[in-house]
């Protein structure tokens, strides 16, 4: 494959169809990450290879390990008690 350069927060698509992002790597095929949630262990309920908590629209993960939740403003907020989708306040 080559040297890769890969910068925050964004996506390139190989010849082989493997999608490389900062926080993880994807491959279309498959649809799924290629790699190990870095805090697996902390989060036994969903896959290891699991992105924002298969939770897309309600959840954002800048880098992968962290439980951002956003208010009614829009504001994006850290909640140290949001462990999961019963959890996690909506705005």
């Amino acid at each position: 494959m080559g040297c890769l350069k890969l910068t925050y927060n964004q996506a390139f698509e190989t010849p082989l169809k493997v999608v490389y992002r900062t926080a993880a790597v994807e491959q279309k095929s498959v649809q799924g990450f290629l790699s190990v949630d870095p805090l697996a262990d902390q989060r036994s309920w969903v896959s290891p290879y699991n992105f924002v908590q298969n939770n897309p629209l309600n959840r954002i993960d800048p880098d992968g390990r962290l439980d951002w939740v956003a208010n009614r403003e829009g504001e994006v907020y850290w909640d140290e008690n949001a462990t999961s989708q019963a959890t996690t306040k909506t705005g």
